[in-house]
């Protein structure tokens, strides 16, 4: 799928203002909603980081783009970090949801971590 736009160079994947530096591999991909894969094919943003190779050359699943440090939440589809603080805050930080599923599961878990990190500030 191509289309034109403006240029890709990065995606904002939260609301935590948190922005994902993409290569660029050319100009015609929507910036913040597709991806640009080398041989000049645009992806949905959605797709990159999903476990399904889009791009030919499979760059949409590149290890660095998609993994991350160990204080950040990896969110399921589409890529992106968030702090782990947000995870199950209440609001949808990764563009997925994923941050706010399956909270009942780890809801306990959070309400105390947030409880304990609030009593030391």
């Amino acid at each position: 799928m191509t289309t034109t736009g403006r240029p890709t160079t990065s995606a904002t994947f939260a609301q935590s203002n948190e922005t994902l530096l993409i290569p660029s591999y050319n100009n015609t991909c929507l910036e913040h909603y597709e991806f640009a894969c080398r041989n000049g094919d645009c992806i949905p943003i959605e797709s990159v980081c999903d476990g399904a190779a889009d791009c030919k050359q499979r760059e949409d699943e590149d290890y660095e783009l998609c993994s991350c440090s160990s204080d950040k939440w990896k969110c399921l589809r589409g890529g992106g970090c968030i702090p782990k603080t947000q995870v199950c805050d209440g609001r949808k930080q990764c563009k997925d949801g994923s941050d706010e599923s399956n909270c009942r599961k780890y809801y306990n878990y959070v309400f105390v971590w947030h409880a304990i990190n609030m009593c030391f500030i």
